[in-house]
């Protein structure tokens, strides 16, 4: 019946709450993915973000990015790691305060550029289960920028530059991951989040609130690594909050 109920969960983790598909990357299963917890690995992987910003209202954050990973296991439990990225972000309007109506064009940012860096720590409970802690920060290293049409409350019509801009966010989780058969490792556990951004627009928006920060500061999230040929697998995990998110890649250890 364990059995059953384990992959079940790992079937259904990149599914739950698919509609909602806020992490900015991977976190990663506890015990990390350099050979035998030392050396170097690489990574190439896909990630699909659907989050809430709050501004002068609830901002719906979506994007898509691919990215690579470079990681060093310093010893046997711990492990360092490096990501860049490149891919869209889209925030869903209205955009501005309540007197202002931002037409049903999105703010786009495409050809974003995304960075983020972290560390791996876990500890074996026994042959098959480990604790472990993950962190990590990211930062956007360029701004998204786009034309929307703006219509104030006297329904004058104004094209404006908006910008996001200076988004970064911090993340660390506590997971427990469990060996199965075949090679197969599954984690699951809760996380914490935290990031911030800033809208800004040119001609200026009369009482725009620049800043937007998290919804909400703690979800769960968990995924699987499942070996592939030789010294390739493939690791797929998911982070929930007040929305979904998932991500993906495929390491290789040398």
């Amino acid at each position: 019946m364990k059995k059953i109920i384990l992959w079940a969960l790992l079937i259904l983790i990149p599914f739950v709450a698919a509609e909602n598909l806020c992490a900015q990357g991977m976190l990663g299963r506890p015990q990390g993915y350099s050979r035998d917890g030392k050396g170097l690995y690489t990574a190439a992987g896909f990630l699909s973000i659907r989050h809430i910003l709050d501004g002068d209202r609830p901002y719906l954050i979506t994007g898509e990015i691919i990215y690579s990973e470079a990681g060093y296991g310093m010893s046997a439990g711990f492990e360092i790691y490096g990501r860049i990225g490149f891919g869209k972000k889209v925030i869903s309007g209205p955009l501005g305060p309540a007197d202002y109506l931002i037409s049903s064009t999105d703010l786009r940012g495409d050809d974003r550029i995304l960075t983020a860096a972290g560390l791996r720590w876990s500890h074996p409970i026994n042959p098959s289960l480990r604790v472990g802690l993950s962190l990590q920060g990211s930062y956007y290293l360029n701004d998204g920028t786009d034309e929307v049409l703006g219509v104030r409350k006297d329904f004058k019509r104004t094209l404006y530059e908006m910008k996001i801009k200076r988004e970064w966010s911090i993340e660390g989780g506590m997971g427990i991951q469990i060996d199965l058969p075949k090679g197969l490792k599954a984690y699951a556990g809760p996380y914490v989040n935290y990031g911030e951004g800033k809208i800004t627009s040119q001609p200026p928006i009369y009482g725009l609130k620049e800043k937007i920060k998290s919804h909400h500061l703690i979800g769960a999230y968990g995924g699987f690594t499942l070996p592939l040929v030789k010294r390739f697998a493939l690791t797929s995990e998911g982070w929930y909050t007040d929305t979904f998110s998932w991500s993906c890649m495929i390491t290789y250890t040398y």
